[in-house]
């Protein structure tokens, strides 16, 4: 999803929708409603893998 989402959509998109064999990518009218509503949000979610965030055991009481 992340790779279709950051990567091939926007190509896709700037190429007309054509695929690099020059054909309409699978669930083109999926992947478009996704992409709208990515481009949307983007600077507020994360998408792939992320380190989880590790707390400071210093400032634990225990």
């Amino acid at each position: 999803m992340e790779r279709t989402l950051c990567h091939l959509a926007p190509n896709w998109k700037a190429n007309g929708w054509l695929n690099s064999a020059g054909k309409a990518p699978a669930n083109l009218d999926l992947i478009k409603s996704m992409l709208k509503l990515y481009e949307q949000i983007k600077d507020k979610v994360t998408l792939g893998p992320r380190q989880a965030e590790v707390p400071d055991t210093d400032d634990v009481p225990f």
